[in-house]
């Protein structure tokens, strides 16, 4: 199992952002004991039957290494059963109600199991997994209603393949969670966040790429996201069809302001209606940068400034300019964000860039009306 951080607010420039679906309440189970990372003398599992049943570390959904692991050379004659503990932080205690479970299976290309059944103690109420068409040779995420009619105290969980199902093969099992169901009136329209005042977006009219990394939960159904600059309004669509799920994934969109955006909101939105591209799950953010595509033709055609206007460049302590008159300038980050401002530039003005971090940073010099685009790199 793979542990996540969940990260509240927006951490847009050295941060990254976990959005998850608004349809299901946190995950009840302890993740260490119900993605089978415990490890030592108690796991808080005992098998029944352990020629069927054992913890491997070998094997494991979301980039962990241990999972539960069934197996069977046939098709069972009767019940097959892992016990989890209910003396350890795998107590369940839940109240009456309506339940989502989810977990991670694995089948082997082999594997005649139709099916996984969850049954909670002492109440013995089942949650089955319907396993049938089930992809093979991956870890595939399914999930299942628990309806329980009274409250469970100081209860637990079995993990059973009941004869029914066959059982016939081999199968991992990992990440087995368990959800409240939200009132659908607590359930907002649209899921978003924004930068704070103090971190608003500075662009000039023009086009510009946005690009950014993506990772996708293997078990999440979400299918889009959009980002927007709110002044000037521009949205850029984000598709999540088709991703490779359980990497980083690096995404490039495109957009053209005509107007310039002075300090304006960057947002980033989840429909959560299932028809706009909602559903369940996590997806996370890093490494957000938005990089002028017209500044450098800009900046090559403007012989007569010529190349030298930042010096050196790249640049890692100081930056001196080239400037025959007073200007303005103004250094952003690659998010567009103001690093530094100096109101009265001129030849004998120096920049100390010895704390900046490696990267590009876009600069406006502004003199006599005319507006020049340099790209400096600190290295």
């Amino acid at each position: 199992m793979k542990k996540v951080l969940k990260i509240i607010g927006f951490w847009l420039i050295t941060g990254c952002l976990q959005l998850c679906a608004q349809n299901s309440g946190a995950n009840i189970f302890d993740e260490e004991y119900y993605g089978f990372e415990v490890t030592g003398t108690d796991t808080g599992w005992w098998m029944q039957h352990p020629e069927n049943f054992s913890i491997v570390s070998d094997k494991g959904s979301n980039g962990s290494s241990h999972s539960l692991k069934y197996t069977s050379s046939e098709i069972i004659t009767g019940n097959k059963k892992a016990h989890g503990s209910s003396d350890t932080a795998m107590k369940i205690d839940l109240v009456k109600g309506t339940y989502t479970m989810n977990a991670m299976v694995w089948l082997a290309v082999d594997a005649e199991i139709s099916a996984l059944k969850m049954v909670v103690k002492p109440l013995f109420v089942n949650a089955v997994f319907d396993l049938s068409g089930l992809p093979k040779e991956q870890w595939v995420a399914v999930e299942t209603t628990l309806v329980l009619d009274e409250a469970i105290v100081d209860g637990n969980l079995l993990v059973q393949v009941d004869t029914s199902a066959g059982g016939k093969g081999e199968m991992y099992i990992d990440d087995i969670e368990l959800h409240t169901l939200l009132d659908q009136q607590q359930i907002p329209f649209i899921s978003e966040i924004n930068t704070i005042v103090e971190n608003g977006v500075t662009l000039d009219a023009g086009t510009y790429e946005i690009s950014l990394k993506v990772w996708v939960d293997n078990s999440t159904t979400l299918k889009s996201f959009y980002t927007y600059i709110t002044e000037p309004w521009i949205a850029s669509y984000w598709d999540l069809n088709g991703l490779q799920k359980g990497e980083w994934v690096s995404l490039k969109n495109e957009f053209t302001i005509d107007e310039p955006a002075d300090n304006s909101e960057f947002r980033i939105s989840v429909n959560n209606d299932p028809s706009y591209g909602g559903g369940k799950g996590a997806f996370y953010l890093d490494d957000i940068h938005i990089e002028p595509k017209e500044s450098l033709s800009i900046d090559e055609n403007h012989s007569r400034v010529g190349n030298n206007m930042v010096y050196p460049n790249p640049a890692n302590e100081k930056v001196y300019f080239n400037l025959q008159d007073l200007a303005s300038v103004v250094v952003y980050n690659s998010l567009g964000v103001v690093v530094h401002k100096i109101d009265k530039a001129d030849a004998s003005t120096v920049l100390d860039v010895s704390s900046f971090t490696r990267g590009i940073y876009p600069v406006k010099i502004t003199s006599k009306g005319n507006v020049y685009l340099k790209k400096l790199i600190i290295d």
